[in-house]
């Protein structure tokens, strides 16, 4: 669950209103007819038409089913359905609810063959706030909640969720996660990963520091998180990141292809399956250094 040309924009299909978009107006007075004091009668006006129902939720089709709980993420889903952040009221960057999406990015794991902990940690992996996304109901990183989080989820799926909420994903040129990553090799020996926290964290450590286990958990947690919802949060703006509608495509879009390529098996198909729905007025964009704002 990370900060972040013309398109077109969404089709939204309007029922008509009963008898037309338009009342019905005040018969014609008679040619020649006057009003009292001499000045001709004026025409009721036409009542003005009512405004359009708002567009329907952009819900992109789910990239895999419901898969099934395992006793561990139903303790998860009982804490965090006890809290405000994992409740339906929460909309998440497509408009639909959070928990909607938190539940998403588990059933991608789960169907990837993630380990337990991983997919455990996409079940919760918004509890804290990311650079992308903040919202008053996400938890504070302090150690109450860090040691809550970890009764209901466990430490080893905490600490992906710590890492993953803490990242500077791209703004600290040379030192973001995405400059580690693209400096990582496929097939290359495994080593130790490091980068920058975003600076509205909160917290006290200055860097993320993984063994090279710990970053393959980390990323694909990413990949997920991003498949799992690019679809539908191109339906519309993003104002933390300044693009537009459609413009999601493009955010990170290097990033992400690497991180594909570098897992490799069923996360670079589906990356693949996903990225083959693009519209063709995106394909050419690449927001691969975002920064935001507000």
């Amino acid at each position: 669950m990370p900060p972040l040309p013309a398109i077109a924009p969404r089709q939204v299909q309007v029922s008509p209103s009963r008898g037309g978009l338009a009342g019905p107006t005040a018969a014609a007075a008679p040619p020649g007819a006057q009003a009292r004091g001499g000045a001709r009668a004026p025409s009721s006006p036409s009542p003005s038409p009512p405004p359009p129902p708002p567009p329907p939720l952009h819900r992109a089709a789910p990239l895999y089913p419901p898969q099934p709980l395992t006793p561990a993420a139903q303790r998860a889903l009982s804490f965090l359905t006890s809290v405000p952040v994992g409740t339906q009221a929460i909309a998440h960057s497509g408009g639909s609810a959070l928990s909607d999406h938190l539940r998403g990015v588990y059933d991608v794991l789960s169907a990837w063959g993630a380990p337990e902990h991983v997919a455990l940690a996409g079940l919760a992996h918004s509890v804290y706030a990311t650079d992308g996304f903040q919202h008053p109901a996400c938890l504070d990183l302090t150690p109450a909640n860090r040691a809550a989080v970890a009764a209901a989820i466990g430490e080893q799926a905490e600490a992906v969720v710590y890492a993953f909420c803490i990242t500077d994903r791209a703004t600290s040129v040379g030192e973001s996660q995405d400059d580690d990553l693209l400096a990582t090799s496929p097939g290359g020996p495994p080593r130790a990963h490091r980068w920058r926290v975003r600076g509205d964290a909160g917290v006290a450590e200055a860097w993320v520091e993984l063994s090279h286990a710990e970053w393959v958990d980390f990323t694909t947690l990413t990949l997920a998180d991003w498949l799992e919802q690019v679809e539908e949060a191109a339906g519309r703006p993003n104002a933390r990141f300044r693009y537009g509608p459609g413009e999601a495509w493009a955010y990170r879009r290097g990033a992400y292809r690497h991180m594909a390529t570098l897992l490799g098996g069923q996360a670079a198909a589906d990356y693949e399956r996903v990225f083959g729905r693009e519209p063709d007025a995106t394909r050419g964009l690449a927001f691969d250094r975002p920064v935001a704002v507000g």
